[in-house]
């Protein structure tokens, strides 16, 4: 998503390298850092637990997101689909994590890329 974010603060156009199709989930540093601290404190000793987001998005639908959020108007795909080939996908499931310690996400991605892109055009040079 990054390169994205610089692409579309640069004017764009945002490119998507892959075929888009490529599936991951994102997770805000600040409920991250919350979910880690939790952890922790108060999982259980030696028991693993996924952190991160159950929302999945592709490549595409991420570009596309970030165009939104830069003004930009175009996005570029460079890669195309292949039906033989399996989507590469990501996406950690957080049950335990949610029924356990009762941890949830707090900042959705729409905000989590708003505050991202905010950030970014305030302390990033141009």
């Amino acid at each position: 998503m990054g390169n994205f974010i610089r692409d579309g603060l640069a004017g764009g156009p945002i490119i998507v390298k892959g075929d888009g199709t490529t599936v991951r989930s994102y997770q805000y540093p600040t409920d991250m850092a919350v979910w880690l601290w939790t952890i922790a404190e108060r999982g259980a000793r030696c028991r693993a637990y996924n952190v991160g987001s159950e929302v999945a998005y592709t490549m595409r639908q991420i570009a596309h997101a970030v165009a939104l959020s830069t003004n930009i108007d175009k996005v570029e795909v460079l890669g195309v689909p292949k039906d033989s080939q399996p989507i590469d996908r990501y996406v950690p499931s957080t049950k335990r994590a949610n029924e356990e310690l009762g941890l949830t996400n707090n900042v959705s991605f729409a905000e989590a890329l708003e505050r991202t892109v905010s950030w970014h055009r305030e302390v990033l040079p141009r």
